[in-house]
């Protein structure tokens, strides 16, 4: 008996409990069925997703949409599926199990393996498509990378982009760990590429399980480009989550194996996220010089994105060390090429930290202008950790202007959106700039509370930047 418990599925275990014969319930549903609804019934037990919206099932069951949703309906009319309140369908587990028997009994291995092939193509053609959508800049990194990423052809409006993104986002490590158990680790590794610049704007945590699962698939398959590509990408999401050693150590292996291939555009990505680890460290001049050596191969290979992305992050380096005039001709450099790529997240990323430099020239009103405009695009495309640090930085220039409320305001708003992405250099940082506006108003208790919650923070994950600032700070406050 325990053996057969061990090995029984779903099904089994209920008849062996003495329970009503399910599987007579269900298959009287099912005859009652014409035989493309049960043809759809089985073929839906192949997605491992929790649900699939009507895109997905006509995709996987090789029908058009008004096709699909006719079929759809016949199934929910028989309580075979359930619909949520985003449209999307999914079964109940045990109709999941008894649907999966029926495929394996009457659906030939062909036919099985069509369906998963054109499964696999819906999620990575249409991750390619939304990612061209939101973020046109990104795909020359593709092409560069030496990835061959085919959007789906489906025309997509940024909202209906990002709306598939957010809705598909739990979905997505599955449909990887799928892909590989199928025999498609480059379907793995295509979604994986594709998802990077959505994944990065504040979901670290899933993106994390993604990467894991697709580095290995390209490893598997002696894919060198893909794996650097993907390592880097790893690197970049361990850097937003503070935990910089590891980052550190994906970042490296990436830019080695990248110099071992001769990959000049995976070179300059790896150099210059650890140059900006470097300058988290308080190691300005190594940072200073990875990034020179980034912008350098960029416009080697004529990678305007990259460009872009090198210089605002070389600005950041400078804005650090008291060079503002300098960072602010980067950040309008910047700017500029990522307008006209159409780069709205690499904009708002610029006109953030241009907002941060006239604030630090105490040009408050120019900053609050420039901070508020990088604050609505976040908010467009839901960055979330851009509309943070824009929050943050608005904040600071509103404290500037003396409106302290609407300044606590917006810091506090900062805090909460960098605590639910995990963003721990964020954190330290805002905690600080609330400290910095409380004492300001005179609540120098409360200021000196949030300075130690920072140089906490700091010191666990090893920003010297914060860390000092939190120290200054305590040691004025007395």
């Amino acid at each position: 008996m325990v053996t057969r418990l061990h090995r029984a599925g779903p099904l089994d275990l209920l008849d062996l409990g003495g329970g009503a014969a399910i599987r007579h319930v269900f298959g009287c549903s099912y005859r009652l069925l014409d035989a493309e609804a049960q043809r759809l019934f089985r073929l839906l037990s192949l997605n491992p997703a929790p649900h699939s919206t009507l895109a997905c099932v006509a995709a996987l069951s090789d029908v058009d949409e008004i096709g699909a949703a006719r079929l759809l309906h016949r199934l929910a009319s028989a309580h075979l599926l359930r619909c949520d309140a985003l449209g999307r369908y999914g079964f109940h587990d045990l109709l999941r199990a008894y649907a999966a028997e029926m495929s394996l009994a009457m659906d030939g291995e062909a036919e099985r393996q069509a369906a998963v092939d054109r499964l696999l193509e819906h999620y990575c053609g249409t991750a390619v498509e939304a990612s061209d959508t939101l973020y046109p800049g990104w795909s020359g990194s593709w092409r560069h990378a030496g990835l061959a990423l085919k959007p789906s052809g489906v025309t997509l409006s940024p909202g209906a982009a990002l709306s598939w993104l957010d809705s598909e986002l739990a979905s997505f490590g599955t449909i990887c760990q799928f892909a590989v158990r199928q025999g498609r680790p480059e379907r793995a590794v295509t979604l994986a590429a594709a998802l990077h610049r959505y994944l990065e704007a504040g979901h670290g945590t899933e993106a994390l399980s993604i990467y894991e699962c697709a580095v290995d698939a390209a490893r598997g398959m002696g894919d060198s480009e893909g794996e650097a590509h993907l390592r880097t990408n790893a690197g970049v999401i361990l850097r937003l989550l503070g935990r910089y050693a590891s980052a550190v150590e994906e970042l490296s292996e990436a830019l080695e194996l990248c110099r071992r291939i001769g990959n000049r555009h995976g070179q300059a990505r790896s150099l210059s996220n650890l140059g900006i680890i470097e300058e988290r460290l308080g190691e300005f001049a190594s940072s200073a010089a990875r990034h020179s050596e980034a912008i350098a191969l960029y416009r080697e290979i004529d990678d305007p994105f990259g460009q872009a992305a090198a210089l605002t992050n070389l600005g950041n380096l400078e804005e650090s060390i008291g060079e503002h005039t300098e960072a602010a001709q980067h950040f309008l450099a910047a700017h500029d090429i990522f307008a006209a790529l159409g780069e709205r997240a690499g904009q708002a990323i610029a006109l953030s930290n241009l907002g941060q430099i006239y604030s630090s020239l105490g040009e408050d009103t120019l900053a609050v202008a420039k901070l508020r405009e990088a604050l609505s695009l976040f908010r467009e495309i839901e960055h979330r950790d851009g509309e943070a640090t824009a929050l943050s930085n608005l904040g600071t220039a509103l404290c500037r202007q003396a409106k302290f409320d609407e300044s606590l305001w917006h810091l506090e708003q900062a805090l909460e959106i960098f605590q639910s992405t995990k963003h721990r250099y964020g954190e330290a940082s805002v905690l600080n700039a609330i400290g910095e506006a409380l004492r300001t108003m005179g609540r120098d208790g409360e200021a000196a509370q949030r300075h130690r919650l920072a140089l906490a923070i700091a010191a666990e994950t090893g920003d010297e930047d914060e860390r000092g600032r939190a120290a200054a700070a305590l040691e004025s406050l007395g």
